[in-house]
C-alpha cells in the first residue's frame, strides 16, 4: 500500500520508569521467555535501553546491558552477550521465527521457508526489536484511551471502540493508509472481515454523530495523531 507520509514518524514511549519497566516485563511474561537464565537481564536491559535511547541499534543496547549486567558469570563481550540471549530465547522461538519474511508475505497460503534464513544475529535483534514494539502498542493503547476518556468519549459504546481501533493504528503504524485503518478498526471492532464500500459506510455511519462537523474519520484520526506527536 502507498504510504501516506513522506517520513514515517515512530512515537516515542515517554512512560514513567516504574511503568515501563512494568511493560517490559508483561511483554517478555507474554513472549514465555524464562528470565531465570542470565540472558534475561540481558534482554531486559537491551529493551530498557532502547526505549530510553530510541537512536541506540541493538548492538549497543545489548552492549550497554552487558556492561550494566552484574550477575554471576556476566559475560564479557557483546558476542557472549549475544549468545547467552540466544540461549534464552531458544526454546520459546517458532520455526518461522527464523526466517526473514517480507511484508506482505501471506505464511498460510505461501512456504515462508523459501525466505532468507536468519542468522543468529539476526534471531536476537528480531526478539529485541519485538519486545520493544509491544512495549510500544502498550504505550499507544494507553495514549488513545487517555484521549478518549480526557475528551469524554463514552469507552463502552460501539462507536468510541471504532474511533479507539481507528487511532490506534494510525499511532502504532504511521504509514498506514486510510483503507487500512478503516479495515483494521472494522476487524477488531467487530470480529469479522468486510469489502471496503461497506466497511467505510459502515465506519462513516457509526462515527457520524461523534466527529467534528466538516472533518471525515479519517481527517479526524490523521490530525488527532498529529496532535498526539506534538504533544508527546
Amino acid at each position: 500500500m502507498q504510504k501516506e507520509t513522506k517520513e514515517v514518524r515512530t512515537i516515542q514511549i515517554k512512560f514513567e520508569r516504574e511503568r515501563i519497566h512494568s511493560s517490559i516485563a508483561g511483554a517478555i511474561r507474554r513472549k514465555r521467555i524464562p528470565m531465570s537464565m542470565r540472558g534475561g537481564d540481558l534482554i531486559r536491559g537491551a529493551v530498557f535501553g532502547i526505549i530510553d535511547h530510541p537512536e541506540y541499534s541493538v548492538e549497543k543496547a545489548i552492549a550497554r546491558a552487558v556492561e550494566m549486567c552484574k550477575l554471576p558469570g556476566s559475560p564479557d563481550s557483546v558476542d557472549e552477550g549475544y549468545e547467552e540471549i540466544l540461549e534464552c530465547i531458544d526454546i520459546v522461538l517458532r520455526e518461522v521465527d527464523f526466517y526473514d519474511i517480507p511484508e506482505g508475505f501471506d505464511i498460510d497460503s505461501q512456504d515462508y521457508r523459501s525466505c532468507r534464513r536468519r542468522d543468529e544475529k539476526e534471531i536476537v535483534e528480531y526478539v529485541i526489536l519485538g519486545l520493544v514494539y509491544d512495549v510500544r502498542k502498550d504505550y499507544c493503547y494507553s495514549k488513545v484511551v487517555r484521549f478518549l476518556d480526557e475528551k469524554g468519549y463514552k469507552l463502552a459504546r460501539i462507536e468510541t471502540e471504532i474511533l479507539k481501533n481507528m487511532l490506534f493504528k494510525k499511532l502504532i503504524a504511521d504509514n498506514s493508509t486510510e483503507e487500512c485503518i478503516y479495515e483494521y478498526a472494522y476487524r477488531k471492532t467487530f470480529m469479522q472481515e468486510g469489502k471496503w464500500q461497506q466497511i467505510k459506510e459502515e465506519v462513516d455511519s457509526q462515527l457520524k454523530s461523534i466527529i467534528p462537523q466538516g472533518m471525515t474519520p479519517y481527517e479526524y484520526v490523521r490530525r488527532t495523531v498529529d496532535e498526539f506527536y506534538e504533544k508527546n
